[in-house]
C-alpha cells in the first residue's frame, strides 16, 4: 500500500509542476494583451514577493532597553537595526521631542550626547557623559522608513550614597576598638574601592598598626576595626566610594579620666547610678554587695543637636521610674 502511494506521488509531481507552469504562462499573456491593448504591464515575481518583506529595516530585540547609572558614570543605549540599508538611525528624547543624533552627527548643543557606531556593524549605540538626574526618562532609537519605525529605551540616573552604620557621633573609651561599617545605597554596580580616611588622611595602608580593612564588593560594605584606640586616634573618620557620595562619622577617644579635652569638656557629664528598681538589684543590696555588682558608669554628652548617654553594661537607663534606651557606649564602672 506504501509503495503504491510513493509511486503515485512520484508520477503526479511532474504534471503538478507542469499544470503551474501552464497556468503562469497564461497569465503572462494575458498581461501581455492587455498591454497591446493600451492597458499596463504588470508582472509578478514570486520571488521578489517574498524576499520583500525580510529586506525592510527591523530591530534586534535581544538588546537590554532598561539601565540604570549612577551621576557622573557615563551611560550607553544600544540599539541593534538589521537590514538597514541607506536609511538614518535617529535618536530622540522623548520628554521634549529633541533630536540628539542623526547618524554619527550630534544634533544637540549638549554635547554630553554622542552616537556611537563602527562600519559593518548593526548597532547604534547613544553614548550620554556625566549623566544626571535630570537626564532620566525615555529615549528612542528611531529608521527613516515610510512609516517611521521606532524602539524605546529607558535610563534611570539615580545618586549612590554611602552610610556608615550608627550614631553620626561616637564616644568611645581608650582602650577599647573602633569598630565602623559602611554600607553603599542605590549603586547599580559594585564600587571599584572604598577608601577610608581619618581627616584627611587614607587610613587603610596607615603605619600605626592594629588596623584592619574589609571591603566585600558584592555587598557593596566595607568594615575597618582599630585595636585598643587611643585619644589620638579621635577624628573625622569618612568612608569614600569609588562612584558614590561619601559618609562620614566623628569619633570621639576618652581618655583615662573618662573626659574628651577641648569644646567638648563642657558639654561633658560623668555620673555613677544604680538601678534599684530591678529585682536582682534589691536582692543585691539585702547581701551587702549591691554598690559591687550592679553599680555602673554613665556618661551624657549633649551636643547642639541631641543628648547621648552611653554605657555597656545595658541599653536602658532609668529616669524617674521611666526607661529609655540610649545608644551606644561605655565601660561598667565599681564603687
Amino acid at each position: 500500500m506504501k509503495e503504491n502511494r510513493r509511486s503515485f506521488l512520484s508520477a503526479a509531481a511532474p504534471v503538478s509542476s507542469l499544470l503551474l507552469s501552464l497556468l503562469l504562462s497564461s497569465h503572462q499573456s494575458e498581461c501581455a494583451a492587455k498591454g497591446g491593448s493600451g492597458g499596463s504591464v504588470v508582472e509578478h515575481h514570486p520571488s521578489s514577493f517574498w524576499e520583500q518583506p525580510f529586506s525592510q529595516p527591523y530591530f534586534d530585540n535581544t538588546t537590554r532597553r532598561d539601565t540604570t547609572t549612577t551621576v557622573g558614570q557615563s551611560a550607553y543605549l544600544h540599539c541593534r537595526v538589521r537590514n538597514l540599508g541607506d536609511r538614518a538611525v535617529s535618536w530622540i528624547r522623548k520628554r521634549d521631542l529633541h533630536i540628539l543624533t542623526v547618524g554619527i552627527l550630534t544634533y544637540t548643543n549638549d554635547q554630553r550626547f554622542q552616537s556611537l557606531h563602527s562600519d559593518g556593524s548593526d548597532e547604534w549605540t547613544l553614548k550620554i557623559s556625566s549623566p544626571q538626574v535630570r537626564d532620566s526618562g525615555t529615549y528612542e532609537c528611531q529608521v527613516s522608513t515610510e512609516p517611521k519605525i521606532s524602539l524605546a529605551y529607558r535610563l534611570s540616573v539615580v545618586v549612590s550614597k554611602a552610610m556608615i552604620i550608627g550614631n553620626p557621633e561616637l564616644y568611645i573609651r581608650s582602650g577599647s576598638d573602633i569598630n565602623l561599617t559602611c554600607v553603599v545605597l542605590q549603586t547599580p554596580e559594585p564600587p571599584s574601592f572604598i577608601f577610608w580616611y581619618r581627616g584627611e588622611h587614607v587610613i587603610n595602608y596607615s603605619q600605626r598598626g592594629g588596623i584592619n580593612v574589609v571591603t566585600e564588593k558584592q555587598t557593596r560594605t566595607s568594615r575597618i576595626l582599630i585595636s585598643r584606640a587611643v585619644p589620638a586616634d579621635s577624628g573625622n573618620y569618612t568612608c569614600a566610594p569609588s562612584t558614590a557620595e561619601s559618609a562620614s562619622v566623628l569619633v570621639h577617644v576618652l581618655n583615662g579620666g573618662g573626659a574628651p579635652g577641648g569644646d567638648a569638656a563642657r558639654k561633658f557629664k560623668q555620673e555613677r547610678s544604680c538601678d534599684t528598681n530591678s529585682r536582682p538589684a534589691f536582692i543585691a543590696r539585702a547581701r551587702g554587695i549591691f554598690r559591687k555588682d550592679y553599680c555602673f558608669e554613665m556618661y551624657t554628652v549633649t551636643t547642639d543637636q541631641f543628648s547621648i548617654t552611653q554605657q555597656t553594661s545595658f541599653l536602658a537607663t532609668r529616669t524617674k521610674g521611666n526607661v529609655s534606651v540610649r545608644a551606644t557606649f561605655v565601660s561598667s564602672g565599681k564603687k
